[in-house]
Formats: C-alpha cells, structure tokens, sequence
C-alpha cells in the first residue's frame, strides 16, 4: 500500500536544486559551524532565549538562524513549546554530528594554533569548598 507524500512548495523547490547540483552535492552544503553551535546550543539548554544569552546574541538572531538551518534541511529541528525548545527525532540525529564536527573544529583551530606557535585551548580548574568554609586557628 503507497501512502500519499505531502511536499510543501519550498521542499519541493530545494530538491529540484539539489538535483540539478548533481549527485557530489551534500545536504550541508547550505549549513555552517555558526548554525550548527547555535543549534546544539538551544538543545543543550531547551531555550532560545537562554542559548541567545549564553551565545551573547539576541533572541531574535537564535531564531532566525534556526530557521535557515531548518529551511535548509528541509526538516523540523526543534519543537516550539511555549517558552521552550524540544530536540525531534531529526534535530536528535543532527546533533550527535553537529558535536562532532564543532568538535573537529576546535580541534583544527587548535592544531593550526599550534603549528603556528600559540598555545590554545580550555583550561579547566577545579577547586574544593572546603578550604574556604573552614577557619583555622592560630
């Protein structure tokens, strides 16, 4: 039994375009590392507002750049909830590769930082609370 596929205009236009590109064309030809952090970045915290705040960008900007990373797939990435965002079973998939590429990226960042002699990277710190909740007597 074949089940009737709906297509809206705007899918139908980018799969004309992807064809004519030819088969070596990538489906994140469009896509950039920006969109894919902001992306993982609404996931990460399940909100557009906080990912603006956390990516000192407005509200606005984060939605937008959705948007366009969504149009570009021709998938729904994330679903508005009121005030929140939940990952779709497609926005799920993507991000476990939009990990791994802002991470490749770093990491090509740093070996070209490194190759030209600056040191880069994340430095973590840790300390107890320990010291600090405790006094010590003379």
């Amino acid at each position: 039994m074949r089940l009737p596929l709906t297509i809206g205009r705007a899918q139908r236009t980018r799969m004309r375009s992807r064809a004519r590109e030819g088969p070596s064309s990538s489906i994140l030809a469009g896509v950039d590392l920006r969109q894919l952090e902001i992306f993982a970045k609404v996931a990460e915290l399940g909100s557009f507002s906080r990912a603006a705040e956390a990516l000192s960008l407005t509200q606005p900007t984060v939605s937008e750049h959705i948007r366009a990373l969504e149009d570009e797939l021709g998938l729904r990435l994330l679903d508005r909830l009121g005030r929140g965002a939940a990952v779709t079973p497609a926005g799920r998939l993507l991000l476990s590769h939009a990990h791994r590429l802002l991470a490749l990226s770093r990491e090509a960042r740093q070996a070209m930082d490194g190759f030209l002699g600056k040191m880069s990277g994340e430095l973590l710190i840790g300390a107890s609370t320990i010291p600090g909740n405790t006094s010590f007597r003379p």
